[in-house]
C-alpha cells in the first residue's frame, strides 16, 4: 500500500483493530452533501483519550505511506479533550466519537433527513433578523 491512499476497507480495519465500534461508511457524494468529502466513515469509542490516541496513530501511518502529490498532510481537526475529532484522508473524511456525543448528535440522521428547504429559509431569515448588520 506504500505510496497510494489507503481503500475505505483498510481505514475500517484500522479502526476496528484499535477497538473502535458502530463504524459505518456513508457515501456521502450519493446523499447530495457537496460540503463533505466523497465518503465519510463514522465511528465511536468510550472515551476523548481513546479517540485522539488512534486518530493520531491513523495520522502517523498515513503520513508513513510516503504518498506522492498528497494535495495536503492528514491532520486532526480537533483537540485532545474534545468529543468528536475528524481526520481527512484524500476524499474520506473519518469522525471520531465519544458514544454519548455521537448519540446527542446524531449526525448520520441529519445527513439522511435534512431539513426541508422551506425551514432552512425561514431559518436564515430569522438568523438576519436576529443577528443583523451590526455597525
Amino acid at each position: 500500500m506504500k505510496g497510494e491512499y489507503p481503500s475505505i476497507e483498510a481505514l475500517v480495519s484500522f479502526l476496528e483493530v484499535n477497538n473502535l465500534h458502530d463504524i459505518i461508511v456513508v457515501p456521502t457524494h450519493k446523499l447530495g452533501l457537496k460540503h463533505l468529502k466523497e465518503n465519510s466513515i463514522l465511528s465511536s469509542a468510550h472515551t476523548s483519550k481513546h479517540i485522539y490516541k488512534v486518530a493520531k496513530d491513523l495520522v502517523v501511518d498515513i503520513k508513513a505511506l510516503n504518498i506522492p502529490n498528497l494535495p495536503f498532510v492528514p491532520t486532526i481537526f480537533g483537540r485532545r479533550d474534545e468529543e468528536w475529532l475528524i481526520v481527512e484522508i484524500g476524499e474520506i473524511q473519518i469522525y471520531f466519537f465519544v458514544d454519548t456525543f455521537r448519540k446527542e448528535m446524531d449526525l448520520l440522521d441529519i445527513w439522511l433527513n435534512p431539513p426541508e428547504e422551506e425551514f432552512v429559509k425561514w431559518n436564515r431569515r430569522v438568523e438576519n433578523l436576529y443577528y443583523g448588520k451590526k455597525k
